[in-house]
């Protein structure tokens, strides 16, 4: 016989998860095999089953009279545990429209010293000036584990990176490093709670993209935080930079980051004491993660403390420049040289005696061509910034290698879409779509290579010239603001955060040459936007280009 789609069904099919065709008094399937056939009862969302099963049989509710129902007050006071997870999963930089805020004062001190703060969920549970009471979870498993619960939501974030000969010695070396300065823990204990996991992925998603901007390969996105997994001192700076990050663009407690900046801070002094601490790739990664972090949160002038210390370590013989995430930390560590040496117009730390990763041939990878423009654009600052003036010689060899560059550079390298500035239209600075972070960071350094060059031509008619030198002058001014606009270009026109940092620098060299008051609005706007959207320390450079422009 034709088995109907069941509505309600007998127990025994529900039961088995049979369709029932309800006959009466046995349906088929019940009188087929012989067992005695009752009916079931009705499930509904609107209304409560009378009878419900328990331990393999449908038993009767108590009657509905001598149920006990909980009486509900008038006013309520909820009590929440996810304050600080919603400003960590929900918060997205880019989605900020207003002003970052902070949740307490900038020169607020950390509740607790370095060496009681065990996560941020006993920040918080202690902070009496909190309403809201939080309790995180403790998650006591392996790093790979937590890789793969839900909330991570990371997708390939973690990634076993395969091991090369020499990168295996580097790890035995740096496990013995580690082990000897007690830094090598039990990776169950490293993450403590669910929102030191959402700080890690806050890193992994929104911070470690500004890292590996000429690093295909994307080491601080993928190694490191494997490395994370089994150095405190590591992951201790990637908490601290995560959580600063988090209290520039949202409402996160500062005092967190200062202390797991602390905490970082105690932990890396016994690493940077042994003599083999160049060797070290966690301890590099580290230092460039904690300069990121002073880059951060500098609200005046920039003392570099960490630079110093970073310089030392890859002028070391003992730095592996051979490995990957080393090689990654040594670019990194570049850059932030040059971000900070070029507004104050002074050699950069990093010698030009070291000969980095990089060569000729021309079928490397896009990301090498990206790292010898970097170098290049160092070069040329270690020229140009000394106390005696540039030597022609040396200044034409850097001239020929920034236009050997340009012309020679992959076709990859050519924007997919330029449109140049128009006034009449309000476009002040020319439009250029790249691909990748390491074209939009190459082109960069290429234009403030040709700015530095133009600035430093020795040349340039001296003022006693007369008439030549209105004329250089002239032409200075206009080489200048042609490749400024071009940084400004690329920052405004693509998606990568770095550019807009690396602008800051450029228009504290540059900026005073720009002369028309809307021209200077737009980039007071660009540099604006760069501190809401990425919470980056604009402040400052506004204030010196409002002053150099003579704006009230």
């Amino acid at each position: 016989m034709e088995i109907q789609r069941s509505r309600r069904g007998c127990a025994a099919c529900r039961m088995r998860h049979l369709k029932c065709d309800e006959a009466k008094p046995a349906c088929f399937r019940c009188q087929a095999a012989g067992r005695q056939c009752e009916k079931g009862p009705l499930f509904s969302q609107w209304r409560e089953p009378k009878t419900r099963r328990k331990q393999g049989a449908y038993v009767h509710r108590e009657p509905r009279k001598e149920r006990r129902w909980v009486e509900i007050p008038s006013t309520l006071t909820f009590v929440t545990d996810s304050t600080i997870e919603e400003i960590l999963s929900q918060h997205s930089p880019k989605q900020q429209d207003g002003e970052p805020t902070t949740g307490a004062s900038k020169d607020s001190s950390p509740i607790f010293s370095a060496g009681e703060v065990t996560s941020i969920s006993q920040l918080l549970s202690n902070d009496p000036t909190r309403s809201t009471t939080f309790q995180c979870t403790s998650m006591d498993m392996t790093f790979t584990e937590l890789s793969s619960i839900d909330f991570m939501d990371m997708g390939d974030f973690v990634t076993e990176v395969s091991t090369t000969d020499s990168d295996t010695g580097i790890a035995c070396e740096t496990r013995s490093l580690e082990a000897r300065s007690g830094q090598l823990v039990d990776r169950h204990s490293l993450i403590k709670d669910r929102t030191e996991a959402h700080l890690l992925r806050h890193y992994c998603q929104n911070l470690a993209p500004w890292f590996d901007v000429t690093d295909s390969n994307r080491h601080f996105q993928l190694e490191v935080p494997r490395r994370a997994s089994t150095c405190d001192v590591l992951l201790n700076a990637i908490f601290a930079l995560s959580a600063l990050h988090l209290s520039r663009v949202s409402s996160l407690d500062p005092s967190i980051a200062e202390s797991y900046h602390s905490r970082c801070n105690s932990q890396l002094i016994p690493l940077l004491n042994d003599r083999h601490c160049a060797a070290n790739v966690n301890l590099l990664a580290t230092v460039v993660i904690l300069r990121k972090y002073e880059e951060l949160s500098v609200t005046g002038q920039d003392h570099g403390h960490h630079l110093a210390g970073v310089s030392a370590l890859f002028s070391s013989p003992d730095c592996p420049f051979n490995d990957g995430l080393a090689q990654a930390a040594f670019w990194q560590f570049v850059r932030q040289d040059i971000y900070m040496s070029l507004p104050r117009r002074r050699p950069p730390r990093t010698s030009i005696l070291i000969q980095p990763p990089l060569t000729n041939d021309r079928t490397m990878p896009d990301c090498h061509w990206a790292n010898r423009m970097v170098w290049g654009t160092l070069a040329i600052m270690a020229l140009c910034f000394r106390d005696e003036r540039p030597d022609i010689a040396t200044y034409e060899n850097h001239s020929q290698r920034v236009k050997d560059w340009h012309d020679t550079k992959p076709t990859s390298f050519t924007p997919m879409y330029r449109r140049e500035r128009s006034v009449v239209d309000g476009r002040y600075f020319p439009e250029i779509w790249l691909s990748d972070p390491w074209h939009a960071t190459a082109w960069q350094y290429y234009h403030l290579s040709k700015i530095l060059l133009a600035l430093y031509n020795p040349h340039l008619q001296r003022p006693a010239a007369d008439l030549k030198y209105q004329r250089d002058h002239n032409q200075l001014e206009r080489d200048v603001l042609e490749h400024a606009r071009f940084a400004c270009g690329i920052a405004s026109s693509n998606d990568f955060a770095t550019t807009r940092f690396t602008l800051s620098a450029i228009m504290l060299t540059c900026g005073g040459w720009f002369k028309d008051p809307q021209e200077q609005e737009a980039i007071i706007d660009l540099l604006s936007a760069t501190s809401k959207e990425s919470g980056w320390p604009t402040k400052s450079v506004i204030e010196a280009l409002r002053e150099s422009w003579a704006v009230e």
